[in-house]
């Protein structure tokens, strides 16, 4: 009995000691757990900021976009206003020039068709005409004028293609 006293001793002894020990790794868990759940709030804080400044940037550049367009609005509306019909083709010109102005403002640029090789990226062609003077597969003539804003294609160009009749 003596010898399994020895080791009671010890089981006894460490008894104390597994029970602090366990109860700091349960602390360092409780820990942990309320550290998680304040990241993953933190997250979720952070992605509904984001949605809300997406939302009001796409409302700064619509509102933008629509500030450019409303001077058009205006002008359309004194062209209407103008009496006979020399002030309404000045008014439509000033209302195009306006426009015209407000897509510079917004970046959009206008394609350049006539003359420049048919691109089937940039131009769509709605007919061709058979030419001896042209080279084959150039722009004659533009039909709908096309746009893009930086490298985005906006609409092609609608045009009409030169194909050469006495190539073989």
């Amino acid at each position: 009995m003596s010898e399994r006293e020895p080791d009671q001793q010890i089981g006894e002894e460490a008894t104390p000691d597994l029970e602090s020990r366990l109860q700091g790794l349960e602390e360092q868990l409780n820990s942990r757990q309320e550290t998680i759940l304040r990241l993953m709030a933190d997250i979720e804080n952070i992605r509904r900021r984001q949605v809300e400044r997406e939302a009001l940037m796409r409302q700064d550049a619509v509102a933008d976009c629509v500030g450019k367009l409303l001077k058009v609005r205006d002008n359309l509306a004194r062209a209407v206003a103008a009496e006979g019909t020399d002030g309404l083709r000045d008014g439509v010109q000033l209302t195009l020039a306006s426009f015209d102005a407000a897509l510079t403002e917004l970046n959009v640029r206008r394609l350049e068709t006539v003359g420049q090789q048919f691109d089937p990226h940039l131009h769509e062609a709605l007919g061709h005409d058979e030419h001896t003077d042209a080279e084959d597969g150039t722009v004659l003539e533009e039909y709908l004028p096309g746009y893009q804003i930086a490298n985005q294609m906006i609409r092609p160009a609608l045009v009409k293609v030169a194909r050469r009749t006495d190539l073989a």
